[in-house]
């Protein structure tokens, strides 16, 4: 097994925490809120958390000017609901039809943008995905559960830097950058 998969795998076990921990959040939060909540949907929040999680590990990868073909691929297949490109094509309405494979072949500068503007096409979703996470954290106290979710993240996208051999300053601030904006800054002005 080469080094690649054994990194892939270990990113593979904090991608099933985060996951589990989504998971139970949401099923807390919906207990609570049974008799407003309606039915609760088990997959849409995890849809969200891959979307998120894609952006972050994107964001990431560019950072260098280089998104390896390795780095495209541990994007690509470390989530197991949703998928980023396909988000974009139906926010977009087609008109941002990407695969991962034409992402990794833009230039530096284009693969930049595109990750400059998924705070925006991310922004309402973000909103929905950790508005009850952030209730239910507030309402616990005893833990940070964004804490958390947060340091799996991290952890998640410590990995893809150590895939093409270390994680550089720039794709640690990136790595960050992406995470605050999407889930931490939110996650704390809602609780």
């Amino acid at each position: 097994m080469g080094h690649g998969q054994e990194l892939f795998n270990e990113a593979t076990e904090h991608y099933r925490h985060a996951i589990e921990l989504v998971k139970m959040l949401y099923q807390v939060h919906w207990d609570a809120e049974r008799q407003d909540a309606g039915t609760m949907d088990p997959i849409k929040p995890l849809i969200h958390f891959d979307l998120i999680l894609q952006a972050v590990l994107l964001s990431l990868a560019v950072s260098d000017f280089h998104f390896d073909p390795l780095e495209r691929q541990y994007v690509e297949k470390i989530t197991d609901y949703g998928d980023l490109t396909d988000y974009l094509r139906w926010w977009s309405k087609g008109k941002t039809d990407l695969t991962w494979q034409q992402i990794g072949a833009m230039d530096a500068r284009t693969q930049q943008q595109l990750v400059d503007m998924l705070p925006d096409v991310l922004d309402q979703l973000c909103d929905d995905f950790v508005r009850p996470l952030a209730k239910v954290d507030a309402a616990i106290g005893e833990t940070s559960f964004l804490a958390q979710l947060m340091e799996e993240v991290y952890r998640i996208s410590s990995i893809l830097g150590f895939m093409d051999g270390q994680v550089t300053a720039v794709e640690a601030a990136a790595s960050a950058d992406m995470i605050g904006r999407l889930l931490e800054k939110r996650w704390k002005q809602m609780m």
